[in-house]
């Protein structure tokens, strides 16, 4: 079967941030020595995939997680970062769920921002703005996008026009994603990888 388009999109691999289990948000942190060695296993299977172009997000886990792709055209892209947690950026999660208990289901407050940073809502508009535009370019071709759970979540939740009322809805692991497969322009299948 032909498709239309095909649009591959990625978590990148273990942070650091990950691995101690930190609210990172938009924050650097680098790849944990797991995540190095995920980031080299997807991209074995991924490397079998011509692609025409790569997105990677501006932060340096998924520029890591890219690092191992071969692809010459790149594109780092500021819209698809995780979520600007603001103050609470580097805070333990549990930590942070139970001194403030409404952000562990940000959906149910989806436009109270963090303080200093974004809502949910801010987040997930930033993204599919992106996606938007971007996606109207990508006929007849192979795209490969390396962001964070954020940026699948919210392309999965644009594309099957779902309620997220109760955000997180998908739970994308360390290097695992989504395909999206377009017979045409209205109809598409969507597979998820590990």
């Amino acid at each position: 079967m032909e498709f239309k388009k095909e649009i591959f999109i990625f978590r990148h691999g273990q942070s650091e941030a990950n691995r101690n289990k930190i609210a990172c948000g938009n924050l650097d942190y680098p790849l944990s020595k797991k995540g190095i060695l995920q980031a080299k296993n997807m991209a074995r299977k991924l490397n079998l995939i011509k692609f025409d172009r790569l997105y990677v997000s501006n932060l340096e886990r998924t520029k890591q997680t890219a690092k191992y792709i071969n692809i010459k055209k790149t594109t780092f892209v500021d819209e698809i970062m995780e979520i600007n947690n603001g103050d609470f950026s580097k805070m333990k999660i549990k930590l942070l769920h139970k001194i403030h208990p409404k952000y562990k289901y940000q959906g149910l407050i989806k436009n109270t921002k963090y303080p200093n940073g974004e809502s949910l809502n801010q987040a997930l508009k930033r993204v599919w703005k992106w996606f938007d535009v971007e996606e109207k370019k990508w006929n007849k071709k192979k795209i490969l996008i390396i962001g964070h759970e954020l940026t699948v979540c919210a392309i999965l939740i644009k594309k099957l026009k779902i309620n997220y009322n109760n955000y997180p809805i998908f739970n994308i692991g360390n290097c695992n994603g989504i395909t999206i497969k377009y017979l045409n322009h209205k109809q598409f299948r969507i597979q998820f990888v590990n």
